[in-house]
């Protein structure tokens, strides 16, 4: 039984770490730069046009998607070893949190 919950988190955290690293792969490989649509704004006294300093394009918003399911599947991970260390460490010796093996 202990093989299979370390097992477990073992695949979490290799699932977590496998979308982050995509994530990052996406994000560097996505094509920069500006485009020709997008949110502007023109200020007439000024005459000067600018843009919105962070605008996320397909690629990007995917990269960004990836990082952001692979740092919550870590955390779950993490969280599902940690109670299971916690668990192992608060239960008496010998005793078995299922109420039909006692």
């Amino acid at each position: 039984m202990a093989l299979r919950t370390h097992s477990a988190a073992i695949t979490g955290a290799a699932v977590a770490a496998v979308l982050v690293i995509a994530g990052g792969v996406v994000w560097l490989t996505a094509p920069g730069g500006s485009a020709s649509f997008g949110w502007f704004a023109y200020a007439p006294l000024a005459d000067d046009a600018f843009s919105l300093p962070l605008v996320l394009f397909g690629q990007q918003i995917v990269a960004v998607g990836l990082v952001v399911v692979g740092l919550i599947t870590a955390g779950v991970a993490a969280g599902f070893s940690w109670g299971r260390r916690v668990a192992r460490i608060d239960a008496p010796r010998g005793s078995s949190s299922h109420p039909e093996i006692q």
